[in-house]
């Protein structure tokens, strides 16, 4: 399988997930498959836009348990992208109860 690095990120996202990363549209709708990585996108999305401008995002979610999981995530990539893959939520350590 290819990965792809989004430009000035540490993260390395498949053809399908760099796609719906690098669409700036204002609402996306995607048909995408289970297990995929949607919400791992999703989550380097909003923390790499956030690093990059400023802009604030917002997680919204049906659940708090889902909100929680997808914060983790993002966790997870400010992480990543700091160089700190000691941390409490690092790559490789599982995430949610």
């Amino acid at each position: 399988m290819t990965t792809l690095t989004p430009p000035s990120s540490k993260v390395t996202l498949a053809p399908w997930q760099l796609r719906f990363y690098e669409d700036d549209a204002r609402v996306q709708v995607v048909c995408w498959a289970r297990q995929l990585g949607k919400d791992f996108t999703t989550a380097a999305k909003a923390v790499l836009d956030a690093m990059q401008t400023g802009k604030a995002w917002y997680i919204v979610s049906l659940t708090q348990r889902q909100a929680d999981q997808t914060f983790a995530k993002c966790r997870v990539v400010v992480h990543f992208e700091s160089g700190n893959f000691s941390g409490p939520d690092s790559p490789g350590r599982r995430m949610g109860p």
